[in-house]
């Protein structure tokens, strides 16, 4: 291909204007569809204020990437803010809190005589199946809470290979490194939980006076309450799912997976010691671990 030179009819000089160094996703498709510019990019051609284009924005630039990378797979960026303390390798920061009230294994609460409300009348008011359930009552206390994002909070749920967090939540499949923070109201601030979803499931970052994930939706200390779980340490699912967290009785699938709030950062989800907590019965209330979980910005 013969090259194009400044001064030869053919050569149309870049605009740098249109073409930024540090570009977006959509600068950078702007200016690959540029003749001119693609030229230069592909064949080193004389158009060089537009060499930066061939290179999308990455994280630490200040500038949000919401591209796809060739392999197909999801490389956006939340956020890029050098000076927003709330991003974190390009991911905002995710709340997580255990739930204020408890819930029996089909996640109804106990009405006024004690008695947990039949499945049933969940499905016919409460509209929700599997782990689900635990989504929405995580959803409804960040809402009352007036937290950021309450529509995308999860449970800490497991009931099989699909319906695990290792499978369901975008953490564990977008490769999210930010950070996942709990609120406590006295001192007030905000506690590191862990970094990103592999230190999740290697183990809390917690401080060590606190002992787990003991704070709820407002804030509020909850020290040795036992949470439902059925999830290993890696977000895969356990055995004991109260029939797919349907049941509220004693009988076959009766029992649930549990664990306790204050235990050492290796077992927050699943306690290693059976003697301290396995499961419970289905009509035994239990907290619930909850967590912000966004899906990946649209490209």
């Amino acid at each position: 291909m013969v090259e194009v030179k400044e001064g030869d009819p053919d050569f149309e000089k870049c605009d740098e204007a249109d073409c930024p160094t540090k570009a977006t996703s959509e600068e950078f498709d702007a200016c690959m569809r540029s003749l001119t510019c693609r030229m230069d990019c592909m064949f080193e051609m004389g158009c060089k204020p537009c060499d930066g284009c061939c290179q999308p924005a990455t994280c630490g630039d200040d500038v949000v990437n919401t591209s796809i990378n060739a392999s197909n797979v999801v490389a956006q960026e939340e956020c890029d803010d050098s000076k927003d303390d709330t991003c974190n390798n390009c991911f905002r920061d995710r709340r997580v809190f255990v739930t204020s009230k408890s819930y029996c294994g089909n996640m109804n609460p106990r009405d006024d005589k004690e008695n947990c409300i039949a499945t049933d009348d969940v499905q016919k008011t409460f509209g929700k199946t599997l782990v689900e359930r635990g989504d929405a009552r995580c959803q409804e206390l960040a809402g009352s809470a007036n937290l950021p994002n309450p529509a995308t909070m999860k449970a800490w749920l497991s009931v099989n290979a699909m319906d695990q967090p290792a499978a369901r939540f975008s953490a564990a499949t977008n490769g999210f490194s930010g950070r996942y923070m709990m609120m406590r109201k006295e001192p007030v601030g905000e506690i590191l939980v862990a970094e990103g979803w592999e230190g999740l499931v290697d183990g809390l970052d917690l401080p060590d006076e606190v002992k787990g994930l003991e704070f709820d939706e407002m804030g509020e200390p909850r020290a040795s309450v036992t949470v439902w779980t059925n999830t290993n340490a890696d977000g895969s699912s356990g055995p004991k799912h109260c029939k797919e967290w349907t049941n509220i009785g004693n009988e076959s699938g009766g029992f649930g997976r549990t664990d306790i709030t204050d235990l050492p950062n290796s077992e927050w989800t699943t306690a290693l010691n059976a003697d301290v907590v396995a499961s419970a019965t289905c009509s035994t209330p239990n907290r619930l671990y909850c967590f912000e979980d966004p899906d990946p910005p649209a490209p």
